[in-house]
């Protein structure tokens, strides 16, 4: 009988410990993109977290450190100042975060998994439908007397990706820009002057790309304007370029 009662002793050691939550470790968010959403009042962002900086993926983007922090069985998140408690859902493969400043405030956390390799993002895209205004305007324009030295047009637009460098070739303006792309390969920064005077690309959001297209949402930022018509988003198809 004392054998039984110790067989039962250790069988119950055994599933208390094998039901015990492992505590979270850095790699649940090192190298990895994720969707921050409050449904409360609809706020969401992207972060996008490195070793020890995670990117805040916004027109200024922002970098904050972060760290990840287990105390009596509890995991934390810390960003920043910022002091979230942590509960995950196994069957949503999601995050809950709470700040603790704020018990009220919460965030439904779950990652954008990368869906193509980065390497497909390189080569040359052409903009075959972009808007032709700008071009016709300027074939309106009278030559300059006495003329200048430009670039050659090049239309329709045209953008070349490196490993860590875009090109963009837009009518008589060239820009190069080197580019940080989110781990989840869907979100590309970068600085890309275009011919609007004080105008400039500082975002692609790629929803897709495959062996001939290249669809994306980008975002502009114009300096001369009024701050709420200085924000211009434009959907884009570029098609590969046969070298």
């Amino acid at each position: 009988m004392r054998h039984f009662s110790c067989f039962f002793w250790v069988l119950g050691i055994a599933i208390s410990c094998t039901t015990k939550p492992t505590p979270l470790d850095a790699t649940a968010f090192r190298g990895k993109t994720f969707l921050f959403y409050n449904p409360a009042d609809s706020i969401s962002f992207y972060l996008d977290f490195k070793d020890s900086i995670c990117n805040e993926i916004d027109f200024d983007s922002r970098n904050y450190p972060w760290e990840l922090k287990t105390d009596e069985g509890n995991d934390f998140l810390i960003i920043g100042e910022v002091v979230y408690g942590i509960k995950k859902d196994e069957k949503a493969n999601a995050f809950t975060l709470t700040t603790l400043a704020n018990k009220d405030r919460s965030f439904t956390v779950s990652e954008v998994e990368p869906k193509w390799d980065k390497e497909k993002l390189y080569g040359t895209w052409i903009n075959e439908e972009a808007d032709s205004t700008d071009r016709d305007i300027s074939l309106k324009l009278p030559p300059l007397d006495p003329p200048i030295a430009i670039y050659e047009e090049v239309w329709p637009p045209e953008y070349r990706i490196e490993k860590d460098t875009i090109y963009s070739y837009d009518l008589d303006t060239r820009s190069k820009s080197k580019y940080r792309l989110s781990h989840s390969n869907t979100f590309m920064q970068m600085h890309l002057d275009t011919p609007n005077l004080f105008q400039y690309t500082y975002q692609w959001e790629i929803t897709l790309v495959n062996d001939s297209i290249l669809e994306l949402t980008g975002k502009s930022y114009q300096e001369m304007k009024p701050l709420e018509e200085s924000f211009t988003e434009e959907k884009i198809v570029l098609k590969k370029k046969k070298e």
